[in-house]
């Protein structure tokens, strides 16, 4: 069910639409008339003077007057008093982790807004020039007569090159996605997408390391306190991989709490993937009660269609499956709220990738004559291919000679298969296979002062947190039943990111060099020097060899193959390689590829017309 709903219209709504769409929604938590409605499945909206409010997550008064005022009268009082007053600049006054909607049930005007990184989403469509719907999943947009459920080609060629569908764009031709730091706002019949916010990176600091390490332990220590607060009564758990992050607010959660609390860790019965060893490390440093769950190949069976049922768009990150066994998990065991890790390694540069782009740009320092020669003398392609130095060299230069951020995209199943043998001749010419480098191209530019490494991270808000990690871990927790909180996220935390130079962020290829440094004598030695490894499922290992898992696989690619639009001999070729060569790299393209089969029966779209 839908947590949020919002439409408006110059004319009064479609009364069939209107019907469908409150049927399944609690009528307490609704206000609205033929042209205007508003829901909030948290709390019913706010009501004065023909205006609803409504405003979820956590957020904070820049203004300490407002601040006051706030605690006094409440949220969404203030933020009526500043609508009136400031207009769309209210966002001026207002911080937070939390999403924004207001409605004025004369003029029929609507305004909403996401938080900057995405925490919150909004999925949104105009079944005419003078209407608009808004909410935070597809369903009760889709509920709309004039509203079809017709894909976008583009969009299931972006799917399969980014393994989710990046905004702008959903699946559906006819839907959108709100950006992160962006807000709608719909008047007169008009719409209006504006992005409010572009963060300001920093490369100077007359502040000491030390002391800015002490800075951002107390930041992590207040927002992990004032998340537990926010509880209440209700238990407060945490998510604990062993890595940094979630080791990080575990920590702070048991530093500021009177009781014990409880982790949740997930094993896998695979080397080079199960990192308990340091989720026990963790737990042990910091007297929590380290909770374990070792998920298995007929746990995937059984989660499988339903989460791919679960989405509103194809998804095919594998690590939503342990996500959400840890969030059941942790439900199980009388949890009400799991504190999650995600966001560190995008704020102070902790992926691997960082570094390699790093190595790649000393190629670009070198003046045009050393690059000529290099040129030159890998000229002779036959020589260079028998001496494997050289075959190195050369495979360094035509990777570093790609500018950013393309460069970041030559491990892509799409960079190293040709398009055209993976998607049939008809489906192809529909497509602008530059697209998804033209989206990746305008999100890195946006801080066009900032260096690539702060221009990196920034392109990571969006492909990596507002449109892949918190989607994964923000639907499977409710599915779970489970509510999710992000402290790495707290808006506090990311302008305090934005003041580190990027030579503490990533010192000489060492990632997380600054956040490791003001974590020393708090976080165990063994996770500050624990190699990055990511949350990943064994899935192309153990499918290799478990029958069931081979025959999931296989009998969705049998049945994508009866859709038309990927090649039938490229899925063979794929299976292929899956079973007799690389299982890990392929059986990676394989899930991605099952998912998006398994979502289209699961919703029961038709693909005829791709």
């Amino acid at each position: 069910m839908p947590q949020f709903t919002s439409w408006a219209s110059t004319e009064s709504i479609n009364d069939e639409f209107i019907n469908q769409m409150i049927a399944s929604l609690d009528k307490t938590q609704l206000k609205h008339n033929h042209r205007v409605g508003l829901f909030n499945s948290g709390k019913p909206p706010f009501s004065a003077n023909n205006m609803l409010v409504s405003l979820s997550g956590h957020c904070k008064w820049l203004d300490t007057n407002l601040q006051k005022q706030a605690q006094q009268t409440g949220n969404e009082t203030v933020l009526l008093d500043c609508w009136l007053r400031y207009g769309t600049d209210v966002l001026k006054y207002i911080i937070g982790p939390c999403s924004i909607a207001i409605a004025n049930l004369e003029t029929s005007e609507l305004f909403v807004s996401t938080d900057r990184v995405g925490i919150n989403n909004f999925y949104f469509a105009q079944p005419t020039d003078d209407s608009i719907i808004i909410a935070d999943t597809i369903k009760p947009i889709i509920c709309h007569p004039d509203i079809d459920n017709n894909l976008s080609p583009q969009a299931v060629y972006n799917y399969v090159y980014f393994h989710m569908v990046p905004g702008p764009d959903t699946i559906y031709k006819n839907i959108s996605k709100l950006a992160p730091a962006h807000y709608l706002h719909f008047k007169n019949g008009r719409t209006e997408i504006k992005q409010y916010w572009i963060p300001e990176f920093n490369e100077h600091t007359a502040v000491s390391m030390d002391t800015m390490g002490e800075q951002l332990r107390e930041i992590i220590r207040d927002v992990v306190s004032d998340r537990i607060s926010n509880a209440g009564t209700r238990n407060v758990g945490s998510f604990l991989s062993g890595g940094l992050d979630s080791s990080t607010v575990s920590g702070f959660m048991a530093q500021v709490s009177p009781t014990t609390r409880s982790s949740y860790t997930i094993g896998f019965d695979a080397e080079g993937y199960d990192e308990v060893e340091y989720a026990r490390i963790a737990s042990k440093h910091f007297g929590l009660k380290g909770m374990e769950y070792y998920l298995t190949p007929e746990d995937i069976l059984e989660a499988v269609p339903r989460i791919a049922e679960l989405y509103d768009e194809p998804f095919g990150n594998s690590s939503v499956i342990p996500t959400y066994y840890c969030a059941k998990f942790a439900k199980e065991n009388g949890e009400n709220i799991l504190l999650a890790g995600d966001g560190g390694d995008e704020l102070f540069a902790g992926n691997d990738r960082y570094a390699k782009q790093q190595v790649f740009e000393i190629y670009n320092w070198l003046p045009g004559i050393a690059k000529k020669t290099l040129h030159s003398t890998l000229g002779n392609s036959e020589t260079v291919e028998k001496i494997l130095p050289l075959r190195k060299l050369k495979s360094y230069i035509d990777q570093a000679s790609v500018p950013l951020p393309d460069r970041l995209q030559t491990y892509n199943f799409l960079y190293r298969h040709d398009p055209e043998e993976i998607f049939s001749s008809d489906f192809f010419a529909q497509i602008d296979n530059t697209y998804p480098l033209d989206i990746q191209r305008y999100w890195y530019q946006q801080p066009q002062s900032a260096t690539a490494v702060n221009k990196m991270l920034y392109l990571d808000w969006h492909f990596t947190l507002a449109w892949n990690d918190l989607r994964k871990v923000t639907r499977v927790c409710d599915y779970a039943g489970i509510e999710v909180e992000y402290p790495m996220l707290d808006e506090q935390l990311i302008d305090f990111s934005c003041r580190i130079p990027s030579n503490w962020k990533l010192n000489k290829l060492k990632l997380r060099y600054f956040y490791k440094q003001a974590m020393q004598g708090f976080l165990p030695d063994a996770i500050l020097k624990k190699p990055k490894q990511g949350f990943g499922l064994p899935f192309g290992i153990w499918a290799k060899n478990h029958k069931g898992l081979k025959e999931l696989i296989h009998d969705n690619v049998e049945s994508l193959k009866k859709r038309g639009f990927i090649n039938p001999a490229f899925l063979d070729k794929a299976l292929d390689m899956h079973d007799h060569h690389h299982a890990d790299y392929y059986g990676e393209l394989l899930w991605v590829l099952m998912m998006l089969e398994l979502w289209l029966s699961c919703h029961q779209i038709k693909t005829g017309d791709l």
